[in-house]
């Protein structure tokens, strides 16, 4: 360790003596390590890693394909994801892809009687959705089988956000009840800030019976988790056969020609990015690559400068390897230096990225921040 201390010291001051080389090199890294980092840690968060959800990259949903002519000239998607109840029931129980599934759908509730209601964004899930995504609530407890079914007593569960939002994060709410579309409906529990499953406010439990009158009007997106060891691809077709034994039922909501997909819920919530930002980190990753390249040749330059005081320190006794140990040391300081502002900036351009991204772009679950991960892959490239 004495060695090491003598080298650290003779390198600040060999680097401090040369202060503009010293700020270029350290500008040049930190820009390619700073811009770099932030997008890896975009595309960790949104892609990689997005959801807290058990499991969360084999969670699918199946979606049904127009694929007449007249559909594919029209551009857009041609597709549909919500199935009525009984359809629901079917392609629940027939499927063979799936090792559990759950339901949802969209719907807006007004909590209030008197004075200013409020709308919310509300979701109706089935009674297992909880236990499906394996998140368990901050506060209370989530929605059960029990809660779904009928004449069971109204109750909800509500989002972090909105919590914060609109109580201030007043845990004396939970087991309170609410006029929630003019009925009064218990709070049973609020979860966490990454818990934000189909953008919802809040959660509802949905009933599902299959001889309900008007279940034929009321539609829910099937979510399932692939079997272990099966692929999408692979469990496409079986799907296919289901549903085209399922469209001679329900004739009414199939086209003529349809195909049948499974949509991963990453890529339905960030799908329309990736390919942009796999682009950007290819762009910033070159920008890391000449940034590395200037700082060479800037070392490079400063060695031949430094000539004749390596000759004059080898003459007097010094070793090739010391020589050499001494100018890595220089090498390391200057890219610890490097690698500390290109933090910083990392930092203020994630705060600046999310703030200018549009609403709805990333998952609302995805926190996007400079997490451990991300600064392992910081520390990989240096």
């Amino acid at each position: 360790m004495g060695w090491l201390w003598q080298d650290l010291r003779f390198g600040v001051r060999t680097i401090l003596k040369d202060r503009s080389f010293f700020l270029a090199a350290v500008l040049a890294l930190a820009l390619g390590i700073g811009s770099t980092t932030a997008i890896f840690s975009v595309i960790y968060n949104v892609l990689l890693n997005p959801f807290p959800y058990t499991d969360g990259q084999r969670l699918y949903a199946i979606t049904i394909h127009d694929t007449s002519s007249a559909a594919a000239s029209d551009g857009g998607f041609n597709g549909r994801q919500s199935l009525s109840i009984p359809e629901f029931l079917d392609y629940q129980e027939q499927n063979h892809i799936f090792d559990r599934s759950m339901g949802v759908s969209e719907e807006s509730v007004v909590m209030g009687d008197s004075g200013t209601p409020e709308l919310f964004d509300a979701d109706a899930v089935t009674g297992n959705t909880f236990q499906f995504l394996g998140v368990p609530p901050l506060l209370g407890r989530g929605i059960e089988s029990g809660d779904a079914l009928p004449g069971a007593p109204p109750v909800f569960v509500l989002s972090y956000k909105k919590w914060r939002q609109r109580f201030g994060l007043d845990a004396g709410i939970v087991g309170k009840t609410f006029i929630m579309n003019g009925k009064p409906t218990t709070l049973i529990g609020i979860m966490p800030p990454r818990f934000a499953f189909w953008g919802g406010d809040l959660w509802m439990p949905a009933s599902l019976d299959r001889n309900e009158a008007g279940g034929n009007r009321r539609y829910l997106v099937l979510w399932g988790h692939l079997k272990p060891g099966l692929s999408a691809k692979a469990a496409e077709p079986d799907v296919q056969i289901l549903a085209s034994r399922l469209s001679k039922i329900y004739r009414q909501d199939y086209p003529k020609q349809f195909d049948v997909h499974l949509e991963s819920l990453g890529h339905i919530a960030a799908g329309l990015v990736q390919n942009t930002l796999f682009t950007l980190l290819a762009a910033v990753g070159l920008s890391l690559l000449i940034a590395c390249a200037n700082v060479a040749n800037l070392l490079l330059a400063k060695a031949t400068a430094r000539k004749q005081e390596i000759v004059l320190r080898m003459t007097l006794g010094a070793g090739r390897f010391r020589v050499i140990r001494q100018l890595l040391v220089e090498s390391v300081l200057l890219a610890l230096a490097g690698a500390a502002t290109g933090c910083v900036f990392a930092w203020a351009g994630l705060k600046g990225l999310v703030a200018m991204v549009p609403i709805y772009t990333f998952p609302d679950e995805a926190a996007i921040e400079l997490n451990a991960p991300v600064l392992l892959a910081l520390c990989q490239w240096q």
